[in-house]
């Protein structure tokens, strides 16, 4: 369905009074070594205001860039766009095509993640759930976090869990979340490998060691 350009409706709604359809158009499909990269755009509906018009809704279109993995068994599915728009784009799709939505367990396996050797070094912790009265939340920022008897004391002794970790690989900083977020400030042009590569890359890495999670079907 997305492999071929169309427009694939997955939502009707009303705006003022007048039927909405909102869509999402594939504009190119380009086969690359890891199987289909997609471009197109998404509709949403956005809320604004109006000092004379007051509160009204219009359909707008965000740019959408997928990669289709399909040299890995299931195939897995990218989504390149920020977190706001990429949780959108993910929730429209389950709306025409099946998907299970991939975890990282950061928290139980970060063992493995630290002694990794292709994973150069730790350079950022994001806990939260820390059993301490005062204090929800914290962002750990420094080299070699994993030796620190200070971000372990947070994150064993007060039960911490991870919800994020900042690791370097290929010599590149690299930020992966616990909903399977990939960030980095590199450009694309200048990943090992090319973005598509690199993330794919990244992926199998963290599958090896058990940290990827894969959502189960309900039945």
């Amino acid at each position: 369905m997305l492999c071929s350009r169309n427009e694939i409706p997955y939502k009707a709604l009303t705006i003022d009074g007048k039927p909405c359809q909102l869509k999402i158009a594939i504009e190119e499909v380009r086969e690359n070594k890891y199987g289909k990269l997609i471009t197109g755009y998404i509709d949403r509906v956005l809320t604004l205001y109006d000092r004379e018009k007051g509160v009204f809704r219009v359909r707008v279109s965000d740019r959408l860039e997928l990669q289709i993995y399909e040299v890995e068994d299931p195939v897995l599915l990218g989504i390149f766009a920020k977190r706001d728009l990429s949780a959108n784009i993910a929730s429209s799709l389950e709306q025409v095509i099946g998907l299970l939505h991939v975890y990282l367990d950061l928290t139980a396996n970060f063992d493995k993640i630290k002694e990794h050797p292709r994973f150069q070094d730790v350079r950022q912790l994001r806990l939260s759930n820390i059993r301490d009265l005062y204090l929800d939340k914290a962002v750990l920022i420094g080299r070699e976090l994993h030796k620190s008897p200070y971000a372990k004391a947070v994150r064993v002794r007060l039960g911490a869990a991870l919800n994020a970790v900042a690791i370097v690989y290929r010599n590149t900083w690299v930020l992966v979340t616990r909903d399977a977020r990939i960030y980095t400030p590199v450009p694309e042009r200048l990943l090992p490998g090319g973005r598509e590569g690199f993330i794919l890359d990244l992926y199998r890495e963290l599958k090896s060691l058990s940290v990827v999670q894969v959502q189960k079907i309900l039945t």
